[in-house]
């Protein structure tokens, strides 16, 4: 399995990183590669479902997310279905107080295929972690 992650402490409280993780509809704004979103269920709870139309692999592409985790201002978990096969998951965690937060975001794959690994897995790594930094 590949992972991406990052760790950086942001001018932001808990609740207002909260915010912006939980509207999904703002992701577009500010997570690179995100085109769109589409949130299926009214409530970002587990188990809910959420799309984004993202350019990672230059192509567009809707790719399903299924939450999996959700502890307010503490911990948000996404786990998404490849359309290639295999499976991602999306791991961020959050601690600070009214002025500052320490946000953990890792991102993790694995394609399921030996070939695919080694042809697409260190580019989409790559990719990934560019995200995650953006």
């Amino acid at each position: 399995m590949r992972t991406a992650s990052v760790e950086t402490e942001l001018n932001l409280s808990e609740e207002e990183l909260w915010k912006l993780f939980t509207d999904i509809s703002n992701y577009p704004k500010y997570i690179k590669f995100v085109q769109k979103t589409e949130l299926k269920s009214e409530k970002l709870t587990s188990g809910a479902v959420w799309y984004d139309w993202t350019t990672i692999l230059f192509v567009p592409m809707k790719i399903k997310h299924i939450v999996v985790s959700v502890k307010p201002r503490s911990e948000i978990g996404f786990d998404v279905p490849l359309i290639f096969g295999g499976i991602m998951q999306q791991r961020f965690s959050f601690s600070g107080d009214n002025n500052r937060t320490l946000i953990k975001g890792q991102i993790s794959f694995d394609l399921k295929s030996n070939l695919m690994n080694k042809v697409l897995g260190g580019f989409l790594q790559k990719r990934l972690q560019e995200m995650l930094e953006g």
